[in-house]
């Protein structure tokens, strides 16, 4: 397939994602061996449910998701990574993700309880 119809097709399904107008990216360690593994994925389907409630046109979205393998911090979690703003979040669920996701996310206000001081 020639690059500019690969790069047509693949901008095509980031428009349909929400990409352009991407805020934020919150990266969720799901796989690590910091916290159990069921409880992740749990906090994942949580996160992307959430996410989908509050955004339901896609191609509007401001806020992005990925499930990350492992963010190597190891201690402490789940740990989640809020991109522009480099935010790491410790030992997470249902309700301290639920406050990130409308202070932080939504709002650009970082949850100082749950952060992980990196300055």
């Amino acid at each position: 397939m020639p690059n500019d119809v690969l790069n047509e097709e693949l901008r095509k399904v980031a428009l349909k994602k929400g990409y352009a107008n991407t805020r934020r990216h919150i990266f969720l360690c799901t796989n690590g061996n910091c916290h159990k593994k069921d409880s992740s994925e749990k906090l994942w389907k949580h996160l992307k449910n959430k996410l989908n409630d509050l955004q339901p046109n896609h191609s509007e979205a401001t806020i992005a998701r990925s499930k990350a393998d492992c963010l190597r911090i190891c201690k402490g979690g789940p740990i989640a990574l809020v991109y522009p703003e480099k935010t790491l979040y410790h030992s997470l669920d249902k309700n301290k993700l639920d406050k990130i996701i409308e202070k932080h996310l939504f709002n650009g206000e970082i949850v100082e309880d749950y952060q992980v001081d990196i300055r």
